[in-house]
């Protein structure tokens, strides 16, 4: 009931005063007038976009990143988290029902940091939270598999592990992910290249959940070094292939993709 409209669909719609009270609500009236001339120019001269597109040079690549985000945000561990949290807690040595009364106190940090993630991410920037979540996950998820590994999962150590996981995880791949992949693509490309990432994030969670029940009976402790790998594999490709897009109109970083993808095709 309360999100507005995208003042591009609207400016595709010709509803441009529509799109002017949205982008002075969210942008304040002295940068509006700028922006939605920006999108007017724009939408009138791009041309509609073709899925084969997508698969042609920079584009590719640009998609590649997309999509590997998208895998890393599963991959990392959250869902064998969120799903598995009673079997995680009772392996561990918890009763039943504590370990349902842990796994609702997981909601609530996962949401609270969802939630300052929100009041930083254009502060801080998308890059910064990501680096600072992905290393938070790996450290988390290394010491839960110390953990088991040791048997040392008296008491709260393996709770706390798993709060600071989700703490990191909430702050950074949560939201900042959706952001991301909101952001990085041109315009007329952008619900295509969405919507594959989109396929590819419920692909890996899929994978992940089916795989986790053997892995813990397999492997138990040993299992999370499989996601701390992983955590720390999001950090490295983080650091080497996402670009800051904070502070930059979608019209803005569509010009600087256009002119990276001219200079590396």
């Amino acid at each position: 009931f309360f999100v507005p409209e995208s003042p591009r669909w609207l400016m595709e719609r010709m509803q441009r005063a529509k799109a002017l009270e949205i982008l002075t609500r969210v942008n304040g009236p002295a940068s509006a007038a700028a922006i939605l001339a920006e999108i007017e120019a724009t939408v009138g001269s791009e041309k509609k976009g073709e899925f084969a597109e997508l698969l042609r040079g920079g584009m590719f690549r640009l998609l590649a990143v997309g999509v590997m985000l998208a895998v890393f945000q599963q991959v990392t561990g959250i869902n064998v988290i969120m799903y598995y949290a009673p079997s995680i807690f009772k392996s561990a040595g918890f009763g039943a029902d504590s370990a349902l009364l842990q796994t609702a106190l997981m909601g609530m940090v996962n949401l609270t940091f969802a939630g300052i993630s929100m009041l930083l991410v254009d502060r801080i920037g998308r890059k910064p939270l990501m680096v600072i979540g992905s290393i938070g996950m790996t450290i988390a998820m290394a010491l839960l598999s110390l953990t088991f590994i040791t048997g040392r999962t008296q008491g709260y150590w393996v709770l706390l592990c798993i709060m600071g996981y989700l703490a990191a995880f909430g702050l950074s791949l949560g939201p900042v992910v959706w952001v991301l992949l909101a952001e990085m693509f041109p315009n007329h490309l952008r619900g295509y290249a969405v919507a594959v990432a989109t396929v590819a994030l419920w692909g890996a969670n899929f994978v992940v959940s089916m795989s986790f029940p053997y892995l813990l009976a397999e492997l138990r402790g040993y299992s999370f070094i499989i996601y701390a790998s992983m955590c720390l594999l999001c950090l490295v490709f983080v650091l080497a292939y996402v670009r800051e897009t904070k502070g930059r109109t979608l019209e803005e970083l569509e010009r600087e993709l256009r002119l990276r993808t001219q200079l590396t095709n």
